[in-house]
């Protein structure tokens, strides 16, 4: 045992060694006293705590954290840079998010007025455990002391002493960490103060140097560039986008876009720059309603009913943070927006925001004068394009030339798929393409073609539509159910423009593009509303030429009309055929005036048929002269004198260059016929071909030009006559069945001159004064022989036959009474007549005849006296009946 004494001088022992430590522990920090007043940043306390503190005692690392300005979370102020717990994945995170104050863990320390000692292995393993804490566990951390930091009794930070051992720190360690806490706390606030003077330094410098460095900016690059760079100087943010407010305050597109955005390689990316923004979507609405920059928390806003598509984009991209200030004109009017994006939790600090606030004002001023410089660039390029097209315009002559400045000039300056110009008939109030032109196989069909000028149809008079032009978003108005929309969005097109069309106060039409991309037209109303100026004038003029030139055609076509009719009147003037040249008093011919009679006034289609010479042209003259018709023409078309190669284009017409030798366009019969009356005289000699044209022609009342591609309406009375037997040519498959009951509709048969011999005097006066008279020559009669020679004739070539001997006998008598007829034997007539009647044809007979006249006039054709005037042919129709009928010529008289 020990006595009083021991016990006394050990008592006393403790003392002084307390005291020799006390005086230890003050000298030591009055040590550090003296090395803490030097200190002046981060790197000073840095090297204090690697150098002097680890001397003390024994520690794993040393970290200060600072309350942050809510209160409520701290941040990482000093990190030793040795730290082992840097290799932990989620290190970064750590010491660049803010951790909540009142964690149960943290909030003891600074709670406390000594330093705390915190034994890791002591706290209860649960979820309850701050996420900081758990790393720091499993980086190897056992044991830590934290102690707090204040100035003025406001616990403003905290220091923390971590060990990978346990029981490391002893009471002695304890009291110089709390001696330390007192000394340090004034340094560390001094470098905080420094710091944030530092930076509003560095704000004010950056504000200066922005607002200098704007106000010389005059493109939207180096705005961006010059923003982006000096921004980041001040604080973090992973890329910025200036989006511009529409002209009717609806809508926001992206103006600047950063290129170093990280959310440009999202598929979803180009769509949404490229669409315009509508301002009520809950998020844009409240930036430009506010002056104060907004920060929001994008997975927040996400989660709300009806969020704009957008917020999904960026949660996919990994942006957290949105920060947006209006941008405002100087009269304080929307302008457009600034946003700035962070892809880290609460990276936005009040007090960036109020700096952004500061910024927008100088931002908005530079975006304006860009603005403007861009319009004045703009409005002079305008020019230099509406001068270069305007030339291109002057030189147009024809629809190719304009569609070539539409598919290939224009083309340079507006994005486009489609051009369609439809011009509007205001009498008509219809709508006809006059120009199409599209840059793909779909959308060049005629379908689609026919879907625009529907749509176009069907939107209203085009009097309704503005000068201004007109944007249509597709996807917009195929979302509304609307058809057209739906159809053409099927096709690919996005977006298209239309503008009016005008001449003066007169409106031509529309002028419409069709994109597949949108917004392509937003930045070039301007200069598609001049452009549609000079494309009106030029329309203008090429609808005029258009009409100019289709009068000129109709003139041209009008003049070879009246050429033609005038012909054909010079024809029948000089034909001196009227209808007192029919001749006859017998039943037969009383039966054939009753029946002309009743059809004269009617339009019904008349056939008359008949032996050759049986005078079918006079009755068919007879018929129009008596009808309605009577002042139009009566055209004449022998179907027998044409070559089969040509009566199309006789009957027909043709346009130029559609055959060989077309070398102009030429009218056919049925339009010289025209509401009057067409002749169509040996229809039996119709080829079969021709046959079913005709049919069409007569039934429709319509014709086609031979190379022509319109239709023409006719209004033409059809006459037609034969000598052959039409039922009997239908039964041998020479004649259409549907064509001859067609102009079967009013038979007329004329009588052979042998079966009306009562008439053969009266038909001979008449022929011999005609004949008298045009040869000057004083023959008042015939002689009773010659009448009885006549009478006894049976006369094949019926009335033509005997006008024909009238006439040779006039010119061959030299008196007043004609005695003789130069008829063929009598006797021999008489004697083989029935036999060469029913042995001959109707092409024997006229063969035979024709060489007779030409034999009688000597091969002479033309001319007074010619065999084409004695048989009442034309020129080129008694060639042709040479020519068909096989007639040579002999040394001196015409054979077979």
């Amino acid at each position: 045992m020990q006595g009083p004494e021991v016990e006394g001088k050990e008592a006393f022992l403790e003392d002084i060694y307390l005291m020799r430590q006390a005086l230890e522990e003050q000298t030591i920090l009055l040590s550090l006293s003296k090395e803490i007043s030097k200190i002046r940043a981060k790197k000073d306390l840095n090297k204090l705590i690697k150098e002097t503190f680890s001397k003390l005692f024994y520690f794993y690392h040393c970290t200060i954290a600072i309350v942050n300005e809510d209160k409520k979370t701290f941040r990482a102020f000093l990190l030793d840079p040795d730290s082992k717990i840097k290799i932990h994945e989620k290190y970064q995170y750590m010491i660049t998010q803010p951790i909540i104050l009142h964690n149960g863990f943290d909030d003891r320390v600074l709670n406390s007025d000594v330093p705390v000692i915190i034994d890791f292995d002591s706290l209860d393993q649960t979820d309850t455990i701050p996420w900081h804490v758990k790393i720091m566990h499993e980086s190897g951390i056992m044991e830590v002391v934290g102690a707090p930091l204040s100035i003025d009794q406001d616990r403003f930070a905290s220091i923390w002493f971590y060990s990978d051992r346990k029981n490391n720190f002893t009471q002695r360690d304890l009291i110089l960490i709390a001696g330390i806490a007192t000394l340090i706390s004034p340094a560390i606030a001094n470098i905080i103060a420094g710091e944030q003077v530092e930076k509003k330094i560095r704000e004010v410098e950056a504000l200066l140097y922005i607002s200098d460095a704007i106000a010389s900016v005059n493109n939207r690059n180096d705005l961006l560039e010059i923003f982006n760079k000096s921004l980041k100087e001040l604080f973090y943010f992973s890329h910025s986008m200036i989006l511009k407010l529409s002209e009717d305050g609806q809508h926001l597109f992206p103006l600047i876009l950063d290129p170093d955005s990280i959310s440009k390689f999202d598929p979803y990316y180009q769509r949404i720059i490229s669409d315009l923004l509508p301002v009520s979507d809950g998020l844009l609405d409240r930036v430009l309603a506010n002056r104060d920059p907004i920060i929001f928390d994008v997975a927040a806003e996400a989660d709300k009913d009806g969020s704009p598509q957008y917020l999904q984009l960026h949660l996919r991209t990994g942006v957290q943070q949105i920060m947006c200030v209006a941008l405002r004109r100087s009269d304080q009017q929307p302008l457009g927006t600034l946003a700035l994006y962070n892809d880290k939790n609460k990276g936005f600090s009040e007090n960036e925001s109020m700096l952004i606030k500061g910024i927008s004002y100088h931002l908005s001023t530079a975006i304006s004068k860009i603005l403007y410089l861009e319009d004045i660039n703009r409005r002079e390029e305008e020019n230099r394009i509406l001068l270069e097209i305007s030339n291109e315009f002057v030189a147009v002559k024809e629809k190719n030339d304009l569609l070539k400045i539409i598919s290939v000039s224009l083309k340079k300056y507006f994005n486009y798929t489609v051009s369609h110009i439809v011009i509007y008939n205001t009498s008509a109030k219809a709508y006809q393409t006059y120009l199409y032109h599209a840059r793909n196989q779909v959308l060049e069909s005629t379908n689609f073609q026919m879907i625009i000028s529907e749509e176009i149809a069907k939107n209203g008079q085009i009097a309704d539509f503005s000068h201004q032009p007109i944007i249509v978003d597709v996807d917009d108005l195929a979302g509304l159910g609307n058809e057209f929309g739906r159809q053409i969005h099927r096709m690919r097109i996005r977006e298209y423009i239309w503008v009016k069309l005008t001449d003066g106060d007169k409106i031509i039409g529309l002028f419409m593009l069709l994109s597949e991309q949108k917004n392509g037209f937003s930045q070039s109303k301007s200069l598609l509303q001049k452009i549609s100026f000079q494309l009106s004038k030029a329309i203008a003029n090429l609808i005029a030429n258009e009409k100019i030139a289709a009068q000129l055609e109709e003139i041209n076509l009008y003049k070879q009309q009246l050429e033609e009719e005038k012909l054909y009147l010079q024809q029948e003037v000089s034909a001196g055929l009227t209808y007192d040249d029919i001749v006859g008093f017998g039943t037969e011919m009383q039966k054939v005036f009753g029946l002309l009679s009743q059809v004269s006034f009617a339009n019904s289609t008349v056939l008359i048929l008949g032996e050759t010479g049986t005078g079918k042209e006079l009755v068919a003259r007879a018929l129009h002269n008596s009808s309605s018709r009577k002042n139009k023409l009566m055209v004449k078309v022998n179907c027998a004198a044409l070559p089969a190669n040509l009566i199309e284009s006789e009957l027909f017409g043709h346009e130029k260059g559609s055959f060989t030798g077309a070398t102009e366009r030429r009218i056919g019969k049925f339009e010289l016929a025209n509401h009057g009356t067409l002749f169509l005289d040996e229809i039996g000699e119709l080829p079969l071909d021709l046959q079913v044209k005709l049919l069409r022609a007569i039934q429709e009342k319509e014709i086609e030009r031979v190379g022509g591609r319109t239709v023409i309406k006719t209004d033409v009375r059809i006459i037609a006559a034969t000598n052959r037997n039409l039922q009997q040519e239908v039964e041998a498959g020479r004649f259409r069945t549907d064509l001859f009951y067609r102009i079967n509709v009013f038979p007329i048969t004329l009588p052979p001159l042998r079966d009306r011999k009562d008439d053969i005097p009266a038909l001979a006066a008449h022929f011999m004064k005609k004949y008298a008279r045009s040869t000057g020559k004083k023959i008042t009669s015939i002689s009773a022989g010659a009448m009885q020679q006549l009478m006894a004739y049976n006369w094949p070539g019926n009335v033509r036959e005997l006008e024909h001997l009238i006439e040779r006998s006039v010119l061959m008598n030299s008196n007043g009474v004609l005695r003789q007829m130069h008829l063929p034997d009598v006797a021999s007539q008489k004697k083989d007549s029935s036999a060469s009647l029913h042995i001959k044809t109707h092409e024997q007979n006229e063969k035979d005849y024709i060489i007779e006249i030409l034999n009688k006039c000597d091969g002479r054709i033309y001319g007074r006296g010619g065999a084409a005037e004695i048989l009442d042919l034309n020129i080129s129709t008694l060639n042709s009946k040479i020519k068909k009928l096989g007639i040579r010529k002999g040394k001196t008289h015409y054979k077979k």
